[in-house]
């Protein structure tokens, strides 16, 4: 019972001590998506395309170096039509190399058919 009691009371202590705002996980990295411009090719069956900016703010205390974004449907304009980001499947993937520092921000965007931008949420985060 007192090796109980001892354990349990180590483990309050390093809880007590972690640094839980510092720690890198998904819920420390912000979406923000907003369509900046909206226009319709005519000849094209008068299709409506949108321009979207994405923002994805570093809310830890660390250095991000990786974040997969899981997407819905991304209908793109074309295969041009996304920069400043990777495009695999239904995942955005940060730049190697990239790194957001804390508090700070990384933009990219893209070009789809519509104005509905899919759904988006951290999947999987990395920290140095």
């Amino acid at each position: 019972m007192k090796f109980i009691f001892i354990v349990f009371a180590c483990f309050l202590i390093v809880l007590a001590n972690a640094d839980l705002k510092g720690e890198c996980s998904i819920g420390n990295i912000g979406i923000h998506s907003e369509v900046v411009n909206s226009y319709t090719i005519v000849g094209e069956g008068d299709q409506v395309y949108s321009n979207v900016n994405v923002i994805i703010h570093n809310y830890s205390g660390k250095r991000v170096n990786y974040f997969a974004i899981r997407t819905g449907y991304l209908e793109l304009r074309d295969d041009s039509s996304i920069w400043n980001i990777v495009h695999v499947g239904n995942d955005l993937i940060l730049p190697q190399g990239q790194i957001i520092e804390p508090g700070n921000n990384f933009t990219f965007g893209f070009i789809i058919k519509g104005h509905f931008i899919p759904p988006m949420y951290v999947r999987r985060v990395t920290c140095l």
